[in-house]
């Protein structure tokens, strides 16, 4: 499972800058990271597009087959563009992370349960 997400930066001077990144949840290992000005559903999509050849050792359709894409669900993660390329890229529709996310211990003993 990789998770993903992009993070602006406000910088002295360059201005606002935009970091993506994808990481690999099995080793917390940074699979792909992309800074760019304009953070869109594109940019959003590099470092997944570039985790699939150094991890899986293959790019194009269904390069990340089985693979499970952890995501929020900024405007970026949620546009069509993007949706389709993860379909085409690993053949299965991405859920947001607040979509899937599942409790863990630290929530429940949060809430007094």
């Amino acid at each position: 499972m990789w998770g993903t997400d992009g993070i602006r930066i406000q910088t002295v001077e360059e201005g606002g800058v935009w970091l993506f990144s994808a990481v690999d949840h099995f080793d917390a290992c940074c699979v792909g990271i992309h800074p760019v000005k304009v953070g869109n559903r594109f940019a959003a999509m590099q470092p997944i597009v570039q985790g699939l050849p150094a991890e899986l050792g293959a790019t194009g359709a269904h390069a990340g087959k089985g693979l499970k894409l952890r995501r929020d669900h900024g405007t970026q993660d949620i546009a069509n563009d993007f949706l389709k390329q993860i379909e085409f890229r690993a053949s299965t529709r991405a859920l947001p992370s607040w979509l899937n996310r599942r409790p863990t211990a630290w929530s429940s003993a949060s809430t007094g349960r």
